[in-house]
C-alpha cells in the first residue's frame, strides 16, 4: 500500500528518508489526520499517513472530486421534493430536479468529497470561525475530563493559528501557527456600489431586529474569532476569517511541509493507528475492520471483533437554506471573470498580486464577505445560532455542476443562512457491503423524521429567512427575488421550503466521544477506540455534538489536542 512519511522542514522538499517501521500510522490526511501526522512527525517519530488521493496542491484546478450521494429522508416521495435530487435515467444518463423520466432511479444529494492530499481541507469554503465555548463545555461535562473545557481547549487555536487580521497580540489568537487566518480585501466590497449597498442591508436588518447598531465601521472593527463570553452571546456582523496565506489556501496540506513516498511491506507499526477517515469513513473502516455494531456485521458476514453499536450513528450537519435574488446589473468586481480553465482574466490578477500580498483580485475572496450572528427565539442556550452570510454568487446547495453554475451568471446576490446546533442525531452510516470500494448509505433523517426539536430548528431558519429578506428591503439595490420566491409567504410554506430543500456541508458525529457508561460511546476522550488496544479515531466524527458554525477550525483543534494525548501516553 503507498504510504507518504510526512514531516516538517524548514525549506522546500528535501529528499526522502529510507525507514524501516512506523511508530504511528494515520489513515486521512484531513483537517484531522493531516495536522496530527505532521505533530507526530515533527516530535520525532516514525509516522506513516495514508491518503487514497494524490497531491493537488500546485494544480490551479484541483482535481480531486470523489463524489458521495447521501438521502435526507428515506422516503422516495419525500427526498423528491428537493430540486437537487439526483437521478440516473433509463439511458444511464443524469437527471438534477423535480421531474425525472419514467423509471429513473434516484441517486439522492450530491455530497461532495476529496480525493487528495489534505482531504476536504482542499476543497472547503475556507471560512475560519471558531467555535462555541459551549462545544468543549458540553464534551468536558459528559465525560468529565476537563482537558475539554474552554478555557483548556482555547490555547490550542492559538498554537495553530497564524493570525494576519489583527494586531498583535489579541487575546486568544496565535501569530505563529501553521494556519494562516486572513480577512478578504474590504475593498472588494468598496469597489462595487452594489455589493457595498447589499453588505449594508445586513447590518441594517440585523441592527433593527436587535436593537444594536452595525454599519461599516463596526463591520471593520469586530473580530468573528473574539475570545470573549459575549461573542457567543451577542449579535455580530462581522467580517468573516479565510484560511488563506497572501490570498492562497492554506490548509492541513501547507501544514504537512515536505511529502516523501514510503512502504513498510508489512504495515506495521509499533504504537497506534489512528483513523481519520472523516465522518463517512472512518466509521466505515471500523465496521469493516470487526468494530461496530454486531447484527449489521453479522448480516455482511465481517467477524466481529468488538460490539460498538454506536459506531456509525449520531450523524449530524447543519442546516442550511437561501434567500436569493437578481440585481439589476452584474456586480463590477466579477467583471471579466470565467471561473473556468480558458483564459480568465481574474485568475491572472490572482497570479500577478500587488504590492499587498494578499490583494490579488476577486479570488482573494472566498466569496462570502460578511456574515451575522443571530440568536433566534428557538436558540437552546441564549447564544447565537443561526450563521447569515452573503455573497454575490448562485449558492442553493450542491448537485452535479453546482460550481459552475454559482458563477455562471454575475448578477445573483444569495444570503446562505446556516443553522447551527441542530437538534437532529438521528443519521446513520452503515454498510451496503462487505466491499470496502462500496459506498457506504448515509441517511440523515431530516427535520421530523429524526429527532425531536425538528419545530424549534425550523423556527430558527423561519427568522433567518425574514432576516435575509428585510436585508434586501434595507437597500438601495432593487432585488428580484428567486428563492425562496416572493409568493411564498406564509410561515408554514416557508418552514416548508427549508424541509424540501435544506442541505449540509459539514458531517459530523458518527465516532462519538462519550462517557464510559454510555454504550453508544465510540471513544473515550482520548479519542481511543473503546475495547480496542492502540486505535483512536481523529476527525470530525469524533464530536458528540456537532460544534458550531463552520468545523474546520475545530477539528484543527482536536487534532492537536489528540497529537498532545498520543505524546503524553508515551
Amino acid at each position: 500500500m503507498l504510504g507518504r512519511l510526512l514531516f516538517l522542514a524548514t525549506g522546500a522538499l528535501s529528499a526522502a528518508v529510507n525507514l524501516t517501521g512506523y511508530e504511528y500510522i494515520v489513515v486521512g490526511s484531513g483537517a484531522g489526520g493531516g495536522p496530527l501526522a505532521a505533530r507526530l512527525a515533527l516530535a520525532g517519530h516514525k509516522t506513516l499517513l495514508l491518503e487514497s488521493g494524490d497531491d493537488q496542491g500546485l494544480n490551479p484546478n484541483y482535481t480531486m472530486a470523489w463524489n458521495f450521494f447521501v438521502r435526507h429522508y428515506a422516503d422516495d416521495a419525500r427526498q423528491a421534493l428537493d430540486y437537487k435530487t439526483t437521478y440516473t435515467t433509463p439511458e444511464g444518463e443524469e437527471y438534477i430536479g423535480l421531474n425525472p423520466p419514467a423509471g429513473s432511479s434516484m441517486k439522492g444529494i450530491l455530497y461532495p468529497r476529496t480525493n487528495t492530499l489534505g482531504g476536504c481541507t482542499a476543497h472547503n469554503a475556507l471560512i475560519a470561525v471558531y467555535p462555541d465555548r459551549s462545544d468543549f463545555e458540553y464534551i468536558a461535562n459528559l465525560t468529565g475530563d476537563d482537558s475539554w473545557a474552554p478555557d483548556n481547549m482555547r490555547p490550542y487555536f492559538a498554537k495553530l493559528e497564524n493570525n494576519h487580521y489583527l494586531l498583535p497580540g489579541a487575546t486568544g489568537h496565535g501569530y505563529d501557527g501553521w494556519l494562516s487566518t486572513e480577512y478578504a480585501p474590504i475593498n472588494l466590497v468598496l469597489q462595487d456600489p452594489q455589493f457595498l449597498s447589499l453588505v449594508l442591508g445586513g447590518a441594517f436588518a440585523l441592527g433593527n431586529l436587535t436593537d444594536t447598531i452595525f454599519n461599516l465601521a463596526t463591520l471593520l472593527a469586530g473580530d468573528a474569532n473574539a475570545d470573549t463570553a459575549s461573542r457567543d452571546s451577542q449579535p455580530g456582523y462581522y467580517q468573516i476569517p479565510i484560511s488563506t496565506s497572501s490570498a492562497s489556501r492554506n490548509g492541513a496540506r501547507e501544514f504537512l511541509m515536505a511529502v516523501h513516498s514510503a512502504t513498510n511491506s508489512d504495515g506495521s507499526q509499533t504504537r497506534e493507528v489512528i483513523i481519520s477517515g472523516g465522518v463517512y469513513n472512518s466509521p466505515q473502516l471500523l465496521k469493516l475492520s470487526g468494530i461496530g455494531p454486531a447484527a449489521e456485521l453479522t448480516s455482511h458476514n465481517i467477524p466481529v471483533l468488538v460490539d460498538l453499536p454506536g459506531v456509525g450513528t449520531n450523524l449530524q450537519d447543519h442546516y442550511e437554506i437561501n434567500v436569493q435574488g437578481h440585481t439589476p446589473a452584474n456586480f463590477s468586481i466579477l467583471n471579466g471573470c470565467t471561473f473556468d480553465d480558458t483564459s480568465d482574466p481574474c485568475l491572472t490578477r490572482w497570479e500577478n498580486p500587488t504590492l499587498i500580498p494578499h490583494d490579488r483580485g476577486t479570488y482573494s475572496s472566498a466569496g462570502f464577505a460578511t456574515t451575522m450572528f443571530y440568536k433566534s427565539t428557538a436558540s437552546s442556550d441564549n447564544n447565537y445560532d443561526v450563521f447569515i452570510f452573503g455573497a454575490p454568487i448562485n449558492f442553493r446547495g450542491y448537485f452535479p455542476g453546482y460550481s459552475v453554475n454559482i458563477s455562471a451568471r454575475h448578477d445573483w446576490f444569495t444570503w446562505a443562512m446556516l443553522k447551527s446546533h441542530p437538534r437532529n442525531r438521528a443519521g446513520t452510516v452503515t454498510l451496503r457491503s462487505n466491499d470496502p470500494l462500496d459506498v457506504p448509505d448515509i441517511l440523515f433523517n431530516y427535520f421530523d423524521t429524526g429527532s425531536e426539536g425538528s419545530d424549534k430548528d425550523l423556527q430558527a431558519l423561519y427568522e433567518a429567512v425574514e432576516i435575509g429578506r428585510d436585508a434586501f428591503a434595507r437597500q438601495l439595490v432593487p432585488i428580484e427575488e428567486v428563492l425562496p420566491g416572493a409568493e411564498v409567504t406564509e410561515k408554514e410554506d416557508i418552514m416548508k421550503y427549508a424541509m424540501d430543500t435544506a442541505w449540509g456541508h459539514h458531517a459530523s458525529c458518527t465516532c462519538p466521544i462519550g462517557a464510559d457508561d454510555d454504550p453508544m460511546a465510540v471513544l473515550d476522550s482520548k479519542f481511543r477506540v473503546r475495547g480496542v488496544k492502540g486505535l483512536r479515531v481523529v476527525d470530525a466524527s469524533v464530536y458528540p455534538k456537532i460544534p458550531g458554525t463552520f468545523t474546520a477550525v475545530s477539528t484543527y483543534m482536536v487534532a492537536e489536542k489528540a497529537a498532545v494525548e498520543i505524546l503524553n501516553d508515551i
